[in-house]
């Protein structure tokens, strides 16, 4: 069954994503979390609902594996890098 993430992706924006993963402490969250992971959203999508959810939610960023995060981190820090140089340009 598809969910209205998959069907209507529209419909959701990364406030509403990132307010949806909560605490990451039940089922439904940890599963939209990998929907997340799995998206066809682009890198700084991924990264804007991930910061959402960690200012929401102080549980947010003590319970998702670290695993999960890490690589949202490192291509966050990179994108920020990116950004500086060009307006130095």
């Amino acid at each position: 069954m598809k969910t209205i993430s998959e069907k209507k992706p529209q419909l959701l924006d990364d406030t509403d994503l990132g307010c949806a993963l909560g605490d990451y402490d039940t089922p439904q969250q940890q599963q939209l979390l990998m929907q997340i992971h799995g998206s066809e959203m682009n890198s700084v999508q991924k990264i804007c609902v991930l910061n959402k959810a960690a200012w929401k939610s102080d549980g947010f960023i003590l319970n998702v594996p670290p695993v999960l995060l890490l690589p949202y981190f490192q291509s966050a820090i990179d994108y920020l890098k990116n950004r500086t140089r060009n307006k130095a340009s």
